[in-house]
């Protein structure tokens, strides 16, 4: 009994260095997609009130964490909070729309 324990315990050990080691490899040898951009559009780029020279920057600053308590209180409230009026009271107002008998040059939003 306490043999076959031992060995799980090993077997657990393993199979967890096997898979940090897999994450290292696919981390050290991950390839970025996308190329910088150069000529014309290097140049668009440089001309947005956007971009600072290194890097585009938000016009509106953003927070990472938009709770007030935390990331853990806005995990738990995400996924446990019961929100009031979730489901509407009365049916949302629709209308169907024969997408097949619209024509190209129609501007329509579905």
């Amino acid at each position: 009994m306490k043999l076959k324990k031992r060995t799980k315990r090993i077997m657990l050990i393993i199979i967890g260095v096997i898979l940090l080691l897999l994450i290292y490899v696919g981390a050290k040898t991950w390839v970025a997609v996308g190329k910088l951009p150069t000529g014309e559009r290097l140049e668009r780029v440089k001309q947005s009130s956007h971009y600072n020279g290194k890097e585009f920057v938000n016009t509106i600053e953003t927070r990472e964490v938009t709770a007030e308590d935390g990331t853990l209180k806005a995990w738990w409230n995400f996924l446990f909070k019961r929100v009031k009026d979730l489901n509407p009271s009365s049916p949302i107002p629709s209308e169907k729309i024969d997408l097949k008998n619209i024509g190209r040059e129609e501007e329509i939003v579905v």
